[in-house]
């Protein structure tokens, strides 16, 4: 229970700290954080002799990680490993082997991506630490609205068409309308998505931050609302920009998909 609160009190601090950072604070050059703080978070990485960055996760139990589809569909299972318990995407923590993924039935590869969501089932269980545990799942009574102050995070780009991060970020954004979203994207924005931004300043995701967690507090507990799936600009041309939004897998309409694959 000790350690609870401790991660309870850490992850409200993180959100009192990126909204008070104002307009400078965003995933593209926004702040550092550590697994202390959001020990959901992972990271995907491929490659054999050079590793690199691909996408985020959440851990969502001890044998499951939730990624977004575009990240892993045509891609064999055998050259992603997943990092947890680390910062720092290219080391630390531990790596683990992947069982098998499960990409969403309704996933729609073209254009915006619905149902954007894939399972990995890792090849061994994880052990729980202060710096790797699991975030709740939403249900019923954890919607979110707009204008809603919710938190991203993940290894992104730091400024448009510039490096990767090297230690974990994050940010706040708020939940937009999804009239916003359909004014920017040509194509229609479906309920299974979240439409998300910033009215001032810059933040946002940007490429290498798909497929981590969109998470919002209900009663001072993360809950992951939403899946990290794309923004305007691909790799870099409009990330985080004013009134820009991001679009991210909204959790809530993969629920039942969920459970009934993982009993989570």
């Amino acid at each position: 229970m000790k350690s609870l609160n401790l991660l309870l009190f850490a992850t409200i601090f993180l959100f009192a700290k990126c909204s008070a950072l104002g307009i400078n604070a965003r995933i593209i050059g926004g702040i550092e954080t550590t697994l202390y703080q959001m020990p959901w978070q992972v990271s995907l990485v491929k490659g054999f002799e050079r590793y690199d960055v691909l996408c985020g996760g959440s851990i969502i139990g001890t044998n499951w990680i939730l990624t977004a589809a575009h990240c892993t569909y045509g891609y064999p299972i055998s050259i992603f490993t997943v990092r947890v318990g680390s910062s720092h995407w290219a080391y630390g923590g531990k790596t683990v082997q992947i069982k098998r993924k499960i990409e969403h039935e309704k996933y729609n590869k073209l254009a915006l991506a619905d149902f954007d969501f894939t399972l990995l089932e890792l090849a061994e269980p994880l052990q729980f630490t202060d710096a790797v545990q699991p975030i709740a799942l939403p249900n019923y009574h954890t919607l979110v609205h707009v204008r809603d102050v919710c938190l991203i995070s993940g290894w992104g780009q730091m400024e448009n068409t510039g490096p990767s991060a090297d230690i974990l970020r994050a940010t706040n954004i708020s939940i937009f309308d999804h009239k916003v979203c359909k004014q920017q994207y040509a194509l229609s924005i479906t309920n299974s998505m979240i439409c998300a931004g910033t009215e001032i300043g810059e933040k946002g995701l940007c490429f290498g931050d798909s497929g981590g967690p969109l998470s919002c507090k209900f009663n001072d507990i993360p809950v992951l609302i939403g899946v990290s799936s794309k923004t305007i600009g691909g790799a870099g041309d409009k990330c985080g920009h004013t009134g820009i939004s991001s679009i991210f897998a909204n959790v809530l309409h993969a629920r039942h998909w969920i459970r009934t694959l993982t009993g989570i």
